[in-house]
């Protein structure tokens, strides 16, 4: 049976997020560890080992996930939809009424993820994310919390 937790991020954990999403991201280990005063801060373990991040700052009534990933051999199981399920949760209970995102207008899998949690597209960045030489929109979604 897989054991799943969400919990806060520590210290420690800064140097297993900055080894297990080197290839899809290009912060860090001082940023990560910057992060963790600056910013909300979550993590998910799939039986011990950490296979998802997801950062968020809150202000006041509103937040804005700025950095949200699942360890790119762990995709596609279901931890991406905890993880955000958990932290949608978590916000709610802090009294937050509305998240934004950002998302690669090319991640149709995390568009679809945000579409099931009923976020919806409110704006478009043009060439906001650089992936390698070229420069890619990014679509931004928000969600008003019940």
């Amino acid at each position: 049976m897989s054991a799943l937790l969400y919990r806060a991020m520590q210290l420690a954990d800064c140097a297993v997020i900055t080894q297990i999403l080197s290839s899809i991201n290009p912060w860090y280990l001082p940023v990560w560890q910057d992060n963790l005063s600056l910013y909300h801060c979550r993590v998910l373990l799939l039986n011990d080992h950490l296979v998802g991040v997801i950062v968020i700052l809150n202000m006041i009534e509103e937040a804005d996930i700025i950095y949200f990933a699942i360890q790119p051999n762990m995709q596609r199981k279901g931890l991406g939809r905890y993880l955000l399920q958990s932290a949608l949760n978590e916000l709610s209970q802090q009294r937050i009424k509305t998240v934004f995102l950002e998302v690669n207008a090319s991640n149709y899998a995390a568009q679809s993820l945000y579409h099931h949690f009923d976020f919806v597209q409110i704006g478009l960045r043009e060439n906001y994310y650089t992936i390698g030489s070229h420069k890619e929109n990014a679509f931004i979604f928000s969600l008003i919390l019940s």
